[in-house]
Formats: C-alpha cells, structure tokens, sequence
C-alpha cells in the first residue's frame, strides 16, 4: 500500500551552497538523514559532524559548527544542524535543502563533499519509518 514515505541520495558539494532535494514535506513530517564523506574547509578537515571547535562568521549558518551537514526547509527555512545523522519533525511546509557549512558558495577554500540519505514521511502517527543510511561517498579529496 501507499506508505507516504519518500526517500533519496544526494550529494552535497562543500562548494555548492544549497542543494535543492525535491523533496517537499509538510509541517509535522517526520525526516531522518544519514551521511557520509569528506570535506575540507575553511575549518579544516572533517566529516558530516564538523569540527566541532569552530565555526565562522562567513559560513552558510554561523551559529552552527563548520563543516557540518546543515539542513533547512524552504529557501529561508530555520537552519537545522544535520551532521552524520538526524532525525526529527519538519517544523514548517517546504522543500529540504541540504548544505555544507562552509565558507561562502564557491569559496576555493572549499573542498569535497558529503553524500546525504534523506527519507521522509507522515508525522509521528505513523507506525512505519524507513531508513537508508547513506553507503560509500562518491567523494574524494
């Protein structure tokens, strides 16, 4: 039967600013994603989670640790801290878009990237949730 449950892979550029997904939800759905990979960045080397010491004013989101995995809903949407994993309810209607936060888009301080699994569907009544943690990157540095 119809589950409502969307998922995708994406890959998330550290130089691409905001990757538009696609993928619409509604205020009260529920979104896990999972990544993976690499980048290296203004604050250095890290994965999903960041370097979790640093963080600067130039960065997509400046109150959210550099390098990280960064997500929002709708093209000024709250931005949300993702990291190598997150799950939680949409606070608003819109499209999930994901980020690295790094230095401004196209900075060539910027390099590699995270490969992010993003599933979503009907908020908490529902008894089904689906997970597809993201598997090898497609990136290298």
């Amino acid at each position: 039967g119809e589950t409502g449950v969307t998922s995708g892979v994406f890959d998330v550029p550290a130089r691409a600013g905001w990757v538009s997904t696609g993928i619409q939800v509604k205020r009260g759905d529920f979104i896990t994603v999972s990544a993976g990979g690499t980048v290296s960045t203004e604050a250095g080397g890290s994965g999903p989670d960041g370097v979790v010491e640093f963080s600067a004013t130039t960065s997509l989101a400046p109150q959210a640790v550099g390098g990280a995995l960064i997500m929002r809903i709708g093209s000024d949407g709250e931005v949300i801290q993702v990291g190598s994993r997150w799950t939680g309810n949409s606070p608003v209607d819109g499209e999930v878009q994901l980020a690295v936060n790094a230095h401004l888009p196209g900075s060539p301080v910027s390099d590699g990237g995270y490969t992010a699994a993003v599933t979503t569907g009907p908020g908490l009544e529902t008894e089904m949730t689906a997970v597809f943690p993201a598997g090898r990157t497609r990136f290298s540095l």
